[in-house]
């Protein structure tokens, strides 16, 4: 038998195709997880922190086994299933971490762990280099709940959204949607934006008409002139900025940007018409998407029985795509959109996404690409 010493004082054994987080303190041969090829089982307390159902998760809902860095721990998790997630409202479930300031001493721990766990469950492993930007897929939020003195505290458990419903495409967030066509998902202008800049663009070029004409008109005349005499000449100058107005909305219409996410070729497209592709980054090279939002607004709904109260938020929200070498890229920015959150202690850190903690359309979209690009989705408060 194998045995791993993890933080916290719990130990990991590993013997005969079973995988046990225990207590190291204390002669109590109880789990707090134990894995074997069937799938994970656990604790109440472990499940109430982590938004699991009590009593087990199937090996079919377990999609791969992580080890990554972050904020001087190694942190040990599997990602769950996009259809197992959906209903959980995250994919992240963090088990185990080291910490490890330097993050050398404790890398081969963490990974001989996550790869027996692995094995275990019969799943793909993944080790998360340091040398990646933020440490992409880990919680230490979580990890850092497993201890032997607080797995059985109800005050763990944080607050959530009741009914939240998760959306499929077509997804409308603001001046933006995430649509669907042959090719895949495009994240692009909304057909009501599309309608507006049109009407604008109608609106000021027949006033640019209209006083054109006018103006002109007046100057050419054989009678009288207006008074005062230089009216026609503001006309004009209302009429070209009226013009120029109109050929700005024309230029908005035709020079559009969108990003496809295509599942067929695994890749993303940054589009930018007329010119076409700009950019395609493969689905492989991403480590996660991260959502980025402002609360500009702020209403209290109700409480929703909890401590807590649930707010009626106005974010300003940033999707990036971040790539394995750390930079990252854009997929859309949107002014302000409209949704729910409930009051969560200020400047966490980057954390897994949870629609039971902030639901808006551009989460919801954030997180349907995730599933699509089989992806974590991270999100952090920039407020």
């Amino acid at each position: 038998m194998q045995t791993i010493s993890a933080a916290n004082n719990l130990i990991i054994q590993i013997n005969d195709g079973h995988w046990r987080l225990l207590s190291g303190q204390t002669n109590d041969s109880t789990s707090y997880v134990e894995a074997t090829a069937s799938g994970l089982t656990y604790q109440p307390s472990f499940a109430r922190a982590r938004s699991l159902s009590e009593g087990m998760v199937a090996a079919q809902a377990i999609d791969r086994v992580i080890v990554g860095w972050e904020t001087g721990n190694w942190h040990l998790g599997v990602l769950f299933t996009a259809e197992f997630a959906q209903a959980r409202g995250g994919r992240w479930c963090g088990i185990a971490r080291w910490a490890d300031e330097g993050a050398t001493a404790q890398a081969e721990t963490a990974e001989a762990a996550g790869k027996a766990l692995a094995a275990t469950l019969d799943k793909p492993f993944r080790f998360v280099p340091v040398q990646m930007e933020s440490a992409t897929e880990v919680r230490p939020v979580e990890t850092a709940q497993i201890t032997p003195q607080t797995m059985d505290i109800p005050a763990l458990e944080r607050p959530k959204l009741p009914n939240v419903q998760p959306m499929t495409p077509p997804i409308a967030v603001s001046e933006w949607a995430l649509m669907e066509d042959r090719v895949g998902l495009n994240w692009q202008r909304s057909r009501g934006w599309r309608t507006e800049a049109i009407g604008r663009m109608i609106f000021f070029g027949a006033l640019s008409i209209i006083f054109g004409l006018l103006s002109v008109g007046e100057l050419r005349s054989n009678y009288a002139p207006v008074q005062p005499e230089w009216l026609p000449i503001v006309g004009v100058i209302v009429a070209v900025i009226m013009a120029i107005n109109a050929l700005y909305h024309l230029g908005t219409l035709i020079m559009t940007n969108a990003v496809q996410f295509d599942p067929r070729s695994r890749m993303i497209r940054w589009i930018r018409r007329p010119m076409g592709v700009v950019k395609q980054v493969p689905f492989e090279r991403v480590q996660y998407l991260l959502v980025s939002h402002a609360i500009t607004r702020r209403e209290v709904v109700n409480s929703g029985g909890s401590q807590t109260p649930i707010e009626r938020i106005y974010p300003e929200v940033w999707i990036h795509a971040v790539r394995d070498k750390g930079d990252f890229l854009e997929v859309g920015h949107v002014g302000q959109t409209e949704g729910r959150a409930v009051r969560l202690p200020p400047h966490e850190p980057r954390h897994p996404l949870e629609l039971e903690e902030i639901d808006t359309p551009a989460h919801q979209a954030a997180l349907y690409l995730a599933h699509l690009m089989e992806v974590p989705v991270l999100v952090e408060d920039r407020g």
